[in-house]
């Protein structure tokens, strides 16, 4: 996709998405890339709806908060960015807090729960 996009071959991307939006129309990757040609051409109000579209398919996809932030701020909507932005940075936290979870869990796993206990 990034390579098409570099070719700005918005057209033939753009249809090639809605017919990958027809089979799957729950493809928030989808509207993700289609959010970018917006972005390309300049038309926010668009590039907004489809982020918009795959935060409400998904509101723990942390990408499409992250974009929809910065789309927001080139709109002039600040008060929507600053919401946008808290999102992506508590799903950020949420993914730092499981991660640490897991590797404490794998760590005490491997290693024991403690000092072993030597008579």
């Amino acid at each position: 996709m990034l390579l098409k996009l570099d070719s700005k071959q918005y057209d033939q991307i753009n249809q090639d998405l809605q017919l990958a939006l027809r089979a799957m129309p729950t493809c928030t990757l989808c509207y993700v890339a289609l959010s970018k040609i917006h972005q390309r051409l300049g038309e926010l109000d668009l590039a907004t709806a489809e982020l918009e579209k795959a935060v409400s398919l998904d509101p723990s996809f942390a990408e499409a908060w992250y974009r929809l932030a910065s789309v927001y701020e080139r709109a002039g909507r600040p008060v929507e960015a600053v919401r946008a932005r808290e999102r992506f940075d508590q799903l950020k936290q949420d993914k730092l807090d499981r991660e640490t979870d897991m590797l404490q869990k794998e760590f005490l796993r491997t290693f024991g729960e403690g000092p072993s206990k030597t008579p």
